[in-house]
């Protein structure tokens, strides 16, 4: 849900024009900031977030309309003691994203609102490592495969694009050396894998070649992906969802094509 919103917000702010000429911007703000209050609310205390509400194995044995529900909806929490730094990571970057769409809406209240938790939630995630799913019983369905390395980077640079301020920056460069960033390889872009689309903030947020470097080589392995007879993009990972590997692959080169980055290939592509 975290990555969700933030990417939302991310086209909403980025691409707000589209969504005007679509007649879906009132919408978009209602979606962004239904999330972003669920976030703000879950946020119960300055190292605590609450992140998942059911149980899972309940929750997808039963097929009917969530308003019929009637098991218990236990809470789970992420804490100083049982960190989640994936999670309160992946949440700062939706408070942090979803600040700058408000700020550009006018709601400077609201967004410097949603900064602030966006801010604490990131030094929560840095200052108390831990991987999510060691604290909070989710490991049966969204296991966090990827560890929390990406999370805490991609975090660590939306706050610093919403804030603008050089020891954020600073601060998410430091994330990246120390995180071994350059030496992943993401093959998918996903709610788990968060490496391809870090490039691209690293690279908005600096202007750096280092960066520049490993989103030119990741645009290079999406345009020539393989592909299904009738032309949509195939990776390893579709089996568990063909279009929504593809719809974030289409995602991703606009936003790259925005930053300059091979801008015809990126658009044609999407």
């Amino acid at each position: 849900m975290a990555n969700t919103i933030a990417i939302l917000a991310w086209g909403g702010f980025n691409f707000q024009g589209g969504y005007e000429a679509a007649g879906q911007k009132e919408w978009l703000s209602k979606c962004i900031k239904w999330g972003s209050d669920y976030f703000i609310g879950c946020h119960t205390a300055e190292y605590e977030l609450i992140g998942q509400i059911g149980d899972g194995y309940d929750d997808h044995a039963y097929w009917g309309r969530p308003e019929d529900m009637t098991m218990a909806r236990p809470a789970f929490k992420i804490t100083s003691s049982a960190p989640g730094s994936d999670l309160a990571g992946e949440t700062a970057a939706a408070l942090a994203a979803s600040a700058i769409y408000f700020r550009n809406q006018l709601d400077y209240a609201y967004a410097e609102n949603c900064l602030n938790h966006a801010k604490q939630l990131l030094d929560f995630a840095d200052k108390y490592r831990g991987k999510y799913t060691d604290a909070i019983p989710a490991g049966g369905f969204y296991e966090s495969w990827s560890g929390y390395n990406d999370e805490l980077v991609w975090g660590a640079a939306w706050v610093a694009k919403a804030t603008g301020d050089q020891a954020d920056i600073d601060r998410a460069e430091s994330l990246y050396t120390e995180m071994d960033a350059g030496n992943a390889n993401p093959s998918e872009i996903s709610w788990d894998d968060k490496w391809a689309m870090t490039f691209l903030m690293m690279y908005d947020i600096t202007g750096k070649d280092i960066y520049k470097a490993k989103v030119d080589a990741f645009m290079n392995y999406i345009l020539s992906a393989p592909r299904t007879p009738k032309g949509l993009v195939w990776i390893p990972s579709s089996e568990w969802g063909s279009l929504r590997y593809a719809g974030n692959f289409a995602m991703w080169a606009m936003q790259a094509g925005r930053l300059g980055i091979m801008p015809q290939e990126a658009f044609d592509f999407a």
